[in-house]
């Protein structure tokens, strides 16, 4: 009977992509370009329990014995599609310059987050909220590139790692931001089939009152004759090198403690690093075709202040001036994840660790078809606390609800998709999601079922 529902659902929602319409306009005159990308993309899912929309990243799964835990739900969506820009400029005392806008509909919607919500079902999933992905300008000379608005961060070397994954990105365990920066990347050659990338960026301070903004660096190698196959959910297969990027991030952090009218200031440094690679295992006798490729890709990351990179990532506590009632600090104006507070009432910024390993498959090129595998993990330092058998924390932490605290979040995934045209894209994703609490050491579980189609344009 599942069987029969499911398959169903797939070719309903292959009706639903091939129905769907794109105009797609390229202007290529006087020396300028400008072309338009996208795609259209219809996810139905089946959770076990009601924890999630469509994004799970690093949040929690709920706990059992209330509503969100004991009961599913199946959602439709069309949230995830997108709307790019690019505008190619003439070439410029040898500057190749352009510049990116890019949305999708998955909009924050103040009225569908509060509780109980004031946004509909129907209005929240029909009438999605646009957002700005990407926002940026990008000029090349001579090796040297230089970036100037909203992208992918260089902490992690983004997007070169990212797993092949059909629910909506990111997954647990991936560094996965996009943010307002100034960059520069320098590619120089090593070797014969050598290429070494050096970069730099300024970004967007996660906390604005700290006065300073993120620090990242980079560094990263590539060989070129070792290529291996691979391919977002979304994107077309292309051919990468073997690769290896280092890179870290130096972020500053400021809380106030109040005393009358006084206050005293506390600056505390951030710091972290991620170390990623994608390995060929198996490549195609013929270098110029895609077709029956086995690549490994991992990502390992280590500090403190990140809780940004992470998406969904909480710990289970609240943000701004709510971390604690015991003690007089205030006005931190800084978002849930990055700092609690101990039982003297000092400032402690969380630490956290990330790994995710995804093994990807493409078939022979002809079957235009390929399969992903992977498994991802953030834990953080949250464990530490000393909890008492009444549920609260010792000493008046303040980090809200103690039985919300979580200290580490795992996913498992496995994935199929097929191009039944260049344009049209169908996929089936099965995925599993835990959360280990801090208070009791519970264990959560909630599994996925997830159908996609995509016409791509």
């Amino acid at each position: 009977m599942q069987k029969k529902i499911l398959g169903s659902m797939l070719v309903l929602t292959f009706l639903g992509a091939i129905t769907a319409s794109a105009s797609v306009n390229l202007v290529d005159k006087g020396d300028w370009k400008f072309d338009v990308y996208g795609f259209a993309q219809t996810d139905m899912t089946q959770d076990s329990t009601r924890s999630f929309n469509e994004v799970i990243g690093n949040s929690s799964v709920s706990r059992p014995n209330t509503l969100a835990g004991d009961n599913g739900r199946t959602a439709d969506s069309i949230r995830n599609s997108r709307l790019g820009f690019i505008a190619t400029a003439p070439v410029q005392n040898g500057w190749k310059a352009k510049g990116v806008l890019e949305y999708d509909l998955l909009g924050y919607d103040p009225y569908a987050n509060v509780s109980p919500p004031t946004n509909s079902e129907a209005s929240f999933s029909q009438n999605p909220t646009m957002r700005v992905r990407h926002s940026y300008f990008n000029a090349e000379k001579d090796g040297l590139r230089i970036l100037a608005g909203q992208t992918w961060s260089l902490f992690g070397w983004q997007p070169y790692y990212f797993p092949a994954v059909l629910s909506v990105a990111p997954e647990a365990g991936e560094l996965y931001q996009r943010t307002a920066q100034f960059g520069a990347i320098e590619t120089c050659a090593v070797g014969e089939n050598g290429q070494l990338q050096t970069g730099v960026s300024m970004e967007r301070p996660s906390q604005k009152d700290s006065n300073m903004p993120n620090f990242n660096i980079g560094v990263r190698y590539s060989l070129d004759s070792y290529k291996t196959a691979v391919a977002s959910s979304y994107g077309d297969y292309g051919l990468q090198p073997l690769s290896i990027g280092i890179s870290g991030t130096f972020r500053q952090f400021e809380t106030f403690q109040t005393g009358g009218s006084m206050y005293s200031q506390i600056k505390q440094n951030a710091s972290a690093i991620a170390v990623d690679t994608l390995i060929p295992i198996h490549t195609n006798s013929d270098a110029k075709s895609p077709g029956n490729s086995l690549s490994i890709s991992a990502e390992f990351t280590s500090g403190t202040g990140i809780a940004d990179e992470l998406s969904g990532w909480t710990g289970g506590m609240t943000g701004g001036t709510a971390f604690s009632t015991s003690t007089p600090w205030t006005n931190t104006n800084l978002d849930a994840g990055f700092m609690y507070f101990d039982a003297a009432g000092n400032a402690n910024l969380i630490q956290l660790s990330t790994f995710n390993v995804a093994l990807q498959y493409v078939l022979p090129t002809e079957m235009k078809q390929n399969v992903n595998v992977g498994m991802a993990q953030t834990s953080s330092n949250l464990n530490s606390f000393t909890v008492t058998a009444g549920g609260t924390v010792a000493g008046g932490n303040g980090i809200g609800a103690v039985t919300n605290v979580y200290d580490k979040v795992t996913n498992q995934f496995v994935n199929y998709w097929v191009d039944c045209t260049d344009q049209i894209r169908l996929g089936a994703e099965v995925s599993t999601q835990t959360t280990h609490y801090v208070s009791d050491g519970m264990t959560t579980t909630n599994n996925r079922a997830q159908i996609t189609a995509l016409y791509r344009f």
